[in-house]
Formats: structure tokens, C-alpha cells, sequence
């Protein structure tokens, strides 16, 4: 099976931090399946399952600006084995895709703002004679003290700005049966004082199902998608001002 996603903290006391290029926490894929010939009780392999998405946090003071990506996705699971021999077509299950992991970007005292990607999404499955489930999506928390902006606009020039927690999508057999779909995961957006201004995408659907024989495989079910005016709580003090705007253009 791929192993799971490490940790990555990144902590500003006192100043800001910008991101410009990427940052990784996948869970590692996992391997096709084999042939155990040694062991007549279960002489072909399933293939391997993916490893889960690790877990990202980025603490500022300030504000954090986010102009790269940053990925925690469940790695995928691979296929069973393949019998090219005999019976040409899988005679293992394939694995499950690895669920999504977690990215926390929390600031104290201005905003959050990401023209950028984040991603937490489960792995897709591996194919086999059952095919593997899609894994669940993962979770995304953005907290501004002073707002939250996810925004394709940098200046006149319009880039595609994601944060993505959806499941992960299953395999297909038509000879065999087919996996479910995972369940998508949640995005919270969270500010204290100001506003949340949403142009970009925000994606926590379902994973689509894959088609077999027989029974029929189901998709997964959407995600949770939370918006949080004022509901900042910490310090020995709760905000419950619940009187600022949201914009939200685009929402997949």
C-alpha cells in the first residue's frame, strides 16, 4: 500500500507568509497487484491501496497570500492483477483510493488569500475483478481574521483558483463489478471581522461511481461547503456578528 502523507507546519509570529510555488503532502500510490504463485490458497495479489493525504498548516500573525498550490490528496489505489495468460482479465480486486488529508491556513489579525490551488481530494480506485472504492475527500479550513478571499483576479489577469476536497472517482470492469464513489469531503471558510469573497472554485463533490457486471456501484455522496461571518472563537471570546457580506460567483 503507498504510505501515508507527511506534515508540513509553516508558523509566522509575527509578519506574514507568501507561498509561490508548491507544497506536497500526497499520499503515496499503491502497487499493481501480482501473481503469488507460492501460495496456492491465494495465488494472485490484489493491488495495493493508497496511502491517505498527510496534513498542512500555514499560521501567520498577519495576513498568508497564496499564489502557488498546496496538495494533501489520498494517493491512488492500483489495479488488480492482470491474467494475460489464461483467462485474460483480472482475477484480483483492486485497491482503494487513499482518503484526503487536511490543509489549515489560519491568520490572526488581517486575511487570508489564495489565488491559487488547494487540493485535499481522495485517490481515485484501481480496477480488478471488484474494483477498488473511490477514498473520501479531505478537509480545507481557511480562517482570516479579517477576511477570506479565493480569487482568480491577480490584477487584470484572471488564473483559475481552486480549493478542492471532493472523492475520489472508482474503477471500472466491465467483466467484473465496478466501485463506489467516495464521499466528498468539507471546505469551511471562516472570518472574524470582514467579509468572504468567493470568485473562484470550491469543489466537494462526490466521486463517480465505475460500471461492472453486477450489483450496481453507487457514486458518493457531496461534501459540506461552510461559510462563518463573525464566528471566530478563541481567547476567552466568541464573535457572533453575523452582519457582514459573502460573494459567492462560482461553486462546483
Amino acid at each position: 500500500d503507498g504510505g501515508k502523507g507527511g506534515t508540513i507546519d509553516i508558523k509566522s509570529t509575527a509578519g506574514s507568509v507568501s507561498i509561490g510555488n508548491s507544497i506536497y503532502a500526497d499520499g503515496g500510490d499503491g502497487a499493481p497487484g501480482g501473481d503469488n504463485t507460492y501460495d496456492l490458497t491465494a495465488p494472485f495479489i490484489a493491488g495495493g491501496r493508497g496511502g491517505d493525504g498527510g496534513t498542512v498548516t500555514i499560521e501567520a500573525h498577519s495576513e498568508v497570500n497564496l499564489n502557488g498550490s498546496i496538495r494533501a490528496n489520498g494517493g491512488w489505489g492500483r489495479e488488480g492483477f492482470w491474467d494475460s495468460s489464461n483467462s485474460n482479465t483480472y482475477v484480483s480486486r483492486g485497491g482503494d483510493g487513499g482518503s484526503g488529508g487536511s490543509v489549515s491556513v489560519l491568520t490572526h489579525t488581517l486575511t487570508t488569500a489564495l489565488v491559487g490551488e488547494i487540493y485535499a481530494s481522495g485517490g481515485d480506485s484501481g480496477a480488478g475483478n471488484l474494483s477498488g472504492n473511490g477514498g473520501s475527500g479531505g478537509n480545507v479550513t481557511l480562517i482570516g481574521a479579517g477576511g477570506v478571499t479565493v480569487s482568480g483576479w491577480q490584477g487584470d489577469i484572471w488564473y483559475d483558483a481552486y480549493v478542492e476536497a471532493r472523492g475520489g472517482n472508482a474503477d471500472s470492469n466491465s467483466d467484473g463489478v465496478g466501485g463506489h464513489g467516495g464521499k466528498g469531503g468539507a471546505i469551511a471558510l471562516v472570518v472574524r471581522d470582514g467579509d468572504i469573497d468567493v470568485t473562484g472554485y470550491l469543489s466537494v463533490r462526490g466521486g463517480n461511481s465505475g460500471y461492472g457486471v453486477a450489483p450496481a456501484s453507487y457514486g458518493g455522496d457531496g461534501g459540506t461547503v461552510e461559510f462563518s461571518l463573525g464566528g471566530w472563537s478563541g481567547d476567552g471570546e466568541t464573535f457572533l456578528d453575523r452582519s457582514k457580506t459573502t460573494t459567492v460567483t462560482r461553486a462546483i
